[in-house]
């Protein structure tokens, strides 16, 4: 992941967060994935994930990161971004004991 600008994961099954994706969304990378694989993640389509669920429009994504550098960049910017603001591991903890400490004042 450390040497490219451009991670391609065309998942076609599972379940869950993708822990591939979300690392190479924290690296600052410009993630290429289908339908499935962004399932659970709070992503905007074209701004800080690409969506590709057949093999031409993979081609096409990463055509367009190849030849866009500034999109390229822009995109990964923004899913590091994204990353550190939804899934930053001290949020969740602080998130998740928030809702136990709303659960045990019931």
């Amino acid at each position: 992941i450390a040497g490219k600008q451009i991670s391609v994961l065309p998942l076609r099954s599972g379940s869950g967060i993708r822990v591939k994706i979300i690392e190479a969304m924290a690296a600052g990378k410009a993630v290429v994935t289908t339908t499935v694989g962004a399932q659970g993640i709070e992503y905007t389509d074209g701004e800080n994930l690409l969506i590709a669920d057949t093999p031409e429009q993979f081609a096409q994504q990463i055509k367009r990161l190849v030849e866009d550098q500034d999109y390229c960049a822009r995109v990964g910017k923004a899913a590091a971004r994204l990353v550190a603001e939804q899934y930053d591991v001290k949020k969740l903890t602080d998130r998740l004991l928030r809702f136990y400490e709303e659960i045990l004042e019931r």
